[in-house]
């Protein structure tokens, strides 16, 4: 793991870079909305951050539409941009089992988005996103 020098109240100290899996498993506006700015935060302050839309949070896909000016789509496309989403859940992004549809957009295709815009679909548990990964590489998993 790195290190990094962190300047805290006039004090000199080391801090451990810490290595954080955020899942998204929600398209709450307030859960979600601290999801990518905490996870900015984090990546700012040197950290390694991975979120993973899974659920209904995979129609944040189509947030990639520059049109839509919301806050919540503005800081998506900013985790976006910092390369802080790493994926989307395959079988919720086409409807899963849980409960309907989970991420019916609107316009295109949520996993058509996805491709158009680099992010993978994770389907590594029968067809769904998986943690084992992080957990092996020494992740942090923190779920929304």
């Amino acid at each position: 793991m790195g290190w990094q020098l962190s300047i805290r109240n006039k004090f000199s100290v080391f801090t451990q870079t810490k290595k954080v899996a955020l899942i998204l498993m929600t398209d709450e506006l307030c859960k979600s909305f601290h999801c990518y700015v905490w996870g900015l935060d984090l990546k700012s302050k040197g950290h390694d951050v991975k979120i993973v839309l899974e659920g209904p949070a995979t129609r944040h896909l189509a947030f990639m539409n520059p049109q839509n000016t919301s806050d919540l789509a503005q800081q998506f496309r900013a985790a976006h941009a910092a390369g802080l989403i790493v994926g989307a859940c395959q079988a919720a992004a086409v409807g899963c089992a849980c409960g309907g549809p989970c991420a019916q957009g609107e316009g295109e295709p949520l996993t058509q988005i996805a491709e158009q815009s680099r992010i993978p679909m994770l389907a590594e548990v029968h067809g769904h996103a998986g943690i084992t990964d992080f957990v092996d590489q020494g992740y942090q998993i923190i779920v929304f």
